[in-house]
């Protein structure tokens, strides 16, 4: 198999080339106007009735929400707390929500949106791992709460319709 890097709002894949398409962590760091153009390019390259599946975080989550509080501590510490944590992103994840979702996708005609899920949660990566059952029993508590981890919105490539009535 092999493995390229590209611009993901220009593929050099042909159109309609893929049943699935899948893009995880990227589309909430853009404003709408990209968000728009990186859904129009999955759509361009799945085929017709094929989907795309895009996976945003909740902002919200507590692995977020640790890493933020993260990096105010080591910005009012001058830098002495966490000094090694690692910024990516420049922290900038916006809320991707299935209203403003939904409004975007609409600007995009040949695409639909057929399913949306708030994956379930899940204790952050910052957290030791507790007893299994002790873990499940926390996040059936934090799901009921409100938490979850992440947004999937799953979209379906419109199939093309041609009108063969004959013309009056």
């Amino acid at each position: 198999s092999t493995c390229r890097v590209e611009d993901m709002f220009c593929l050099a894949q042909a159109d309609g080339s893929f049943d699935l398409v899948l893009n995880g962590g990227t589309l909430e760091h853009y404003d709408d106007q990209d968000i728009v153009r990186l859904l129009a390019e999955m759509v361009r390259v799945t085929t017709e009735g094929g989907h795309a599946v895009v996976v945003v975080p909740n902002v919200w989550n507590l692995d977020i929400r640790i890493k933020r509080a993260k990096i105010a501590l080591r910005s009012v510490t001058g830098g002495f707390l966490f000094s090694s944590l690692p910024v990516y992103g420049d922290n900038d994840e916006r809320n991707v929500t299935l209203s403003l979702f939904s409004r975007l996708l609409g600007l995009v005609p040949e695409a639909e949106l057929v399913a949306y899920q708030e994956h379930s949660v899940s204790w952050p990566r910052t957290v030791r791992r507790l007893p299994e059952r002790v873990m499940h029993a926390d996040e059936r508590l934090l799901a009921a709460m409100g938490f979850y981890w992440a947004r999937i919105f799953i979209l379906r490539k419109k199939r093309l319709t041609i009108d063969t009535t004959p013309a009056a």
